[in-house]
């Protein structure tokens, strides 16, 4: 890696850290947050039915319930994709 490259490298590295630490520091607790994370990145791309099916499990689990009917609607909406496309 040539040195202007390192260096920009750098800087970004030391910027992104930056922006993180001033985060407000979460409420909830990791299993939440990975939660949150997991539907977040789920709504970017076309999951399976069953990854949803886990995060309503994970919900119930963690006593999330008011979670759980949009997880079904994504879970329902799934099932209806797949259906129509005739893929997994």
């Amino acid at each position: 890696m040539n040195a202007a490259l390192f260096k920009r490298w750098k800087v970004s590295e030391t910027l992104l850290k930056r922006a993180h630490a001033a985060l407000p520091r979460p409420e909830s607790d990791e299993h939440e947050l990975a939660l949150d994370t997991l539907e977040e990145l789920g709504d970017l791309v076309a999951t399976r039915g069953g990854f949803w099916k886990d995060l309503m499990r994970a919900a119930e689990n963690m006593t999330l319930l008011d979670r759980i009917p949009k997880l079904q609607k994504k879970f329902d909406d799934a099932l209806a994709r797949k259906r129509s496309t005739g893929t997994a």
